[in-house]
Formats: C-alpha cells, sequence, structure tokens
C-alpha cells in the first residue's frame, strides 16, 4: 500500500476477482474514489480491490485532480457533499478538459441531489449503497467507455 496524507493507492495482492475468466478484463481497471471521509475511502478500496479494481483515492476535489494528472483513471466515483469544492464541481472539471472529459463520473451521496447540467455525471448510488450492484454498474460503465474509444 501507498500512502500520502490526503490520498492512497491500494492493490491487495491476495484480492481475487470473482469470475474473472467470465466477467473482467485482462488488465485491473483503475477507479478513484474521492470522498472527504476517511471511513468510507477505506471501505471504498476493500470492496473495489477485492472485485479487482486497482484503487487511487483522494479526500478532496483538489487531491483527486494532481491524482488525475498522475494517471487517467477509467472510472471516477465521488461524493457530493466535500467541504470547499463539491462532487459537481469535480465533474466539471472532468468535463471541461479533452483528457479526461470520456472518463465515466458516478455520483454517490447521502442525500438528494439538486437538479444539475446534463452530462455532468453518468450515474449516481445514494449512501448506504447496494455494493453487488454497484460493482456491476462500475463494470457496465467502464466497458461501455471502453467501446465508445
Amino acid at each position: 500500500m501507498y500512502t500520502t496524507s490526503s490520498s492512497s493507492v491500494y492493490r491487495d495482492p491476495r484480492a481475487r476477482p470473482r469470475d474473472a475468466a467470465h466477467t473482467q478484463p485482462e488488465t485491473q481497471p483503475r477507479i478513484l474514489v474521492v470522498d472527504d471521509h476517511p471511513d468510507t475511502l477505506t471501505i471504498m478500496r476493500l470492496l473495489l480491490a477485492h472485485h479487482g479494481f486497482q484503487v487511487i483515492t483522494a479526500d478532496s476535489v483538489r487531491t483527486a485532480t494532481r491524482q488525475m494528472h498522475a494517471g487517467l483513471p477509467d472510472l471516477i466515483i465521488t461524493d457530493y457533499l466535500m467541504p470547499e469544492l463539491t462532487g459537481l464541481d469535480l465533474c466539471r472539471r472532468v468535463r471541461r478538459n479533452w483528457r479526461t472529459c470520456r472518463i465515466p463520473i458516478v455520483m454517490h451521496s447521502g442525500t438528494d441531489l439538486p437538479v444539475t447540467e446534463a452530462g455532468l455525471y453518468d450515474d449516481i448510488f445514494e449512501k448506504p449503497a447496494d455494493l453487488g450492484r454497484l460493482v456491476a454498474k462500475i463494470w457496465r460503465l467502464i466497458r461501455s467507455a471502453q467501446h465508445r474509444a
């Protein structure tokens, strides 16, 4: 595990994806998870690593932006309500940049989201989430983005 004070990259070498030969590509998709709550980041990192994803975490929009400059993720999961900049601010940054504008974004929140500009994010889930449905949603979005590329 590689860790800094505001972000981490986690690859669990023991994690074995379920039914890997039938459902997943040969390389581990890279997911950036953005949330200001450390417990949420830990839970998401462990869950997604268990399902065969390479997980990068960030505790703010600014940190997430730096993480994307270090290496583009295949998908972004971002919390809506965060201090300073919100998940919608991150979505706007991602959509405005030609390098990142096609990255699928999943918004998650414990509150109702306001109606926003169309196309800022690709899907949404509420906290607490049905984790099985979330993982299926992530795979669907990643595959769809790969077919568009």
